[in-house]
């Protein structure tokens, strides 16, 4: 790289780090050094910590599904909830995987997965989508397949480790009250079978923190009927079960009542909703 630069690598660094990510990518054409280092994942690593240390400014990402066509706006987070500008996804270039809704299953460092509900195929599509630089990959098919009347969860996170992200799919298999369990990986763009716990859950919202995918659960084996938080460490690909307070392990709220929510960078908090306020 100093055969092309007066300054000093270090130096060269800093000042790439503070560059908005449409100007570097607007960069990589510059010549084959500077495509190779701003594609290298150390790099990126490095500008999504500056990116995140330096941003003052927080932004709700809203997924609006309409006749008409889906809608992304993002908006400030603020009491207004002011838009701040509208995303627009490249529909046209997957016209082959259906008319169906998509819904966000997640996002992460500014990637974006969307899953196509597709009424003529229950083995849904996948679709990771990069708004900044406008490009969208769909994910090769699961083999796992979705029953007739039933729904996937879907958890998206980062695994640090490897640089790599990846998608977890949890499918009921009604015949024998199991359950599939399938891990993409977006390094090497497939998915493979993972194991899982004997026991059939119901699950809930999901929230990916400190490289784990959190979601609620609620055990319907026997009489039990207990709620408890799922935590999937993606770099691992290990789960584990966490307990919740006795007051709401053995509530027996409806799913839509309970919601899982990221706190900061490190933390997950429970909010119940009552019919009669917030509890």
């Amino acid at each position: 790289m100093s055969d092309y630069f007066c300054l000093p690598q270090d130096l060269f660094v800093e000042i790439l780090v503070r560059v908005p990510i449409q100007d570097l990518v607007k960069s990589t054409v510059v010549c084959k050094s500077w495509n190779s280092f701003i594609k290298n994942p150390t790099f990126i690593s490095t500008h999504l910590g500056k990116t995140f240390s330096s941003t003052k400014t927080n932004l709700v990402f809203f997924s609006l599904c309409t006749l008409e066509k889906p809608s992304y706006p993002l908006r400030f987070d603020n009491k207004d909830v002011d838009e701040y500008k509208q995303l627009h996804f490249p529909r046209k270039k997957f016209r082959s995987i259906g008319t169906g809704c998509s819904c966000v299953v997640g996002t992460c460092n500014g990637l974006v997965c969307l899953i196509i509900d597709d009424s003529c195929d229950r083995n849904f599509k996948y679709i990771l989508w990069n708004p900044v630089i406008r490009k969208a990959i769909r994910l090769p098919d699961s083999s796992v397949r979705v029953c007739r009347y039933g729904l996937p969860f879907n958890g998206f996170g980062f695994d640090s480790k490897t640089n790599d992200y990846k998608l977890l799919r949890l499918v009921d298999e009604l015949d024998d009250n199991s359950v599939g369990a399938q891990v993409y990986s977006l390094n090497t763009n497939c998915w493979t079978s993972i194991a899982f716990f004997h026991e059939p859950y119901y699950y809930g919202k999901y929230s990916f923190v400190n490289g784990a995918i959190h979601l609620l659960a609620r055990d319907r084996k026997g009489g039990r009927r207990r709620n408890l938080i799922l935590a999937f460490v993606v770099s691992e690909q290990v789960f584990s079960e966490i307990p919740l307070p006795h007051h709401l392990s053995n509530a027996s709220f409806p799913r839509a009542e309970l919601q899982l929510l990221k706190y900061r960078q490190s933390s997950i908090v429970i909010m119940t909703r009552e019919y009669w306020g917030l509890a």
